[in-house]
C-alpha cells in the first residue's frame, strides 16, 4: 500500500557533522590555516546566527573568506563539491530510498534555508527519489501552522526527540525516531529504529 513518507535531512539522511568536517578540513588543508584559528572563525559565525538551522552557506563562505583573506569563489567551490555530500550519506540511505520510492511517495520535512536543504539532496544524489510537491522546509518546522500543512496520514522520519514528542500529539501523523547510536531512552508512544532499512515494517 502506498504511503507518504516525509524525511528530515540533517542527521537523518545526511551525516551533517561529517559533511561539515570534510569541508572544513579541505579548506584548512588547502590554505594551511591554523586549526585553532579556523575553529575560532567558525564559532564566531555560529555565535552570530545563534540557531544552527539559520545556517546560510553563502554567508558562511563569505565569513571564512573574509576572516582569512581568501578568494570567496574558491571557498564556495570547495563547499559545493558533490563528493563531500555523497560521502556524508548514511550507509544504505540510497538503497532504502530507491526501494521505498517504488510504491510510496517520498517527501521532506526539514528545517533550514530551503535552497540549501534542496542542494544537499541534489549534491548527494538522492533528489530524484523525492516528490518536490512534498517538500515541507521551514525555519521552524514545529510551529503549529507548519505542522498543519503536512498531508494527513504521513509517516515522518526524524532524529530529534523534540520532533517526536510534538508529532505524537497529532493524531493524523505517524513518526519514527531514527536513533542509530541508541542514545535516546525509550519513551511512551515512541517508536524507535536504528536503521532506515526498518521503515518498511511501519508502512500502512
Amino acid at each position: 500500500m502506498s504511503q507518504i513518507i516525509l524525511f528530515d535531512i540533517d542527521n537523518t539522511l545526511i551525516d551533517t557533522f561529517k559533511l561539515a568536517s570534510q569541508i572544513d578540513e579541505q579548506i584548512i588543508s588547502n590554505y594551511s590555516i591554523p586549526r585553532d584559528n579556523f575553529i575560532s572563525a567558525k564559532n564566531e559565525y555560529y555565535s552570530q546566527i545563534k540557531v544552527p538551522t539559520r545556517f546560510n552557506p553563502q554567508n558562511y563562505c563569505a565569513h571564512i573568506a573574509t576572516s582569512f583573506n581568501l578568494d570567496l569563489e574558491k571557498i564556495e567551490t570547495i563547499f559545493n563539491q558533490s563528493k563531500y555530500y555523497i560521502n556524508s550519506l548514511f550507509p544504505g540511505t540510497k538503497l532504502v530510498l530507491s526501494q521505498l520510492s517504488i510504491d510510496n511517495k517520498l517527501g521532506i520535512f526539514s528545517e533550514g534555508y530551503e535552497d540549501f536543504q534542496i542542494k544537499k539532496l541534489k549534491l548527494s544524489g538522492i533528489y530524484s527519489y523525492f516528490i518536490p510537491s512534498l517538500f515541507f522546509i521551514f525555519s521552524d518546522k514545529l510551529k503549529e501552522a507548519n505542522l498543519t500543512k503536512l498531508p494527513t496520514g504521513s509517516l515522518i522520519i526524524d532524529d530529534k526527540l523534540s520532533v517526536v514528542k510534538k508529532i505524537s500529539n497529532f493524531k493524523n501523523l505517524d513518526i519514527l525516531l531514527i536513533d542509530r547510536k541508541n542514545n535516546i531512552t525509550n519513551q511512551k508512544n515512541m517508536v524507535k529504529i536504528d536503521s532506515l532499512t526498518y521503515i518498511k515494517n511501519y508502512i500502512k
